[in-house]
């Protein structure tokens, strides 16, 4: 069996701008980023005849309620991508991560539940500062790609947006600074390189930790070169196709 877990990105619109957002979010904003109706069954479908079983599904954002059809869109998940493996009877919450400024429309039902991820000044907190790049700082990524997966694709699952899929959250937001399209038509499993290259959890669990502490507490510069270089020359980052358009 061929289970895997996803994180399905309902909008990358945001009612706030968290000082080292992982979505770089506090720097730019995503446009015209809302899934449709159509890209979730279309998507749970290609999930079904790829062959992968849905262990767990996370509900992310930007901002998740913000998203125009919010209501219908998690009842549609639970009702499809939250009802695999069939032949087990314990289904899996479906968590939905939301900053909690807005009161969601929708309450707690039986196969979902909100989870509210902190005040923007909680976050600012403990935020990683994630803009750190091995390969600016001489380290050759280990993991995510050649079929090594790393523990954010593991624990945080595979995504699916507006734009389609690909092989874990923080693939899309590094590509958009970088011009490169990380995503596909079908589920992806395995990392780029190009990309995994400047993830700093690509070097591994323990190791990225302590680098993040290490920017965070100002004893390694951040961001890293690749990023100073593309926050002062990228006026607007790369648009990708939507998932219905992709060749399938």
């Amino acid at each position: 069996m061929n289970l895997q877990r996803f994180s399905i990105t309902l909008t990358y619109d945001c009612n706030s701008s968290c000082r080292y957002c992982n979505r770089f979010l506090d720097l730019w904003k995503w446009k015209n980023s809302d899934i449709l109706l159509a890209d979730i069954k279309e998507g749970y479908k290609r999930v079904q005849q790829s062959g992968i079983d849905v262990a767990k599904v996370r509900i992310s954002g930007g901002e998740p309620i913000l998203h125009p059809r919010y209501e219908d869109a998690i009842c549609l998940i639970n009702d499809t991508w939250n009802t695999w493996p069939r032949e087990h009877s314990n289904r899996q919450w479906v968590t939905i991560f939301t900053n909690g400024i807005r009161p969601s429309p929708l309450k707690d039902g039986v196969y979902w539940k909100h989870r509210v991820s902190g005040t923007k000044e909680e976050k600012s907190e403990f935020f990683w500062p994630t803009m750190l790049s091995p390969h600016d700082m001489k380290l050759e990524p280990k993991h995510g790609f050649d079929g090594v997966p790393c523990l954010r694709a593991k624990s945080c699952g595979r995504l699916f947006d507006s734009s389609g899929f690909s092989f874990c959250v923080f693939a899309p937001v590094i590509g958009r600074l970088l011009g490169i399209d990380p995503y596909k038509a079908v589920p992806v499993l395995d990392g780029m390189f190009e990309i995994c290259r400047h993830c700093i959890y690509s070097v591994g669990y323990r190791q990225s930790l302590k680098l993040l502490e290490a920017a965070r507490l100002g004893k390694i510069r951040h961001p890293t070169r690749t990023y100073r270089k593309l926050i002062r020359s990228v006026k607007e980052p790369a648009q990708f196709p939507r998932f219905l358009d992709r060749e399938y």
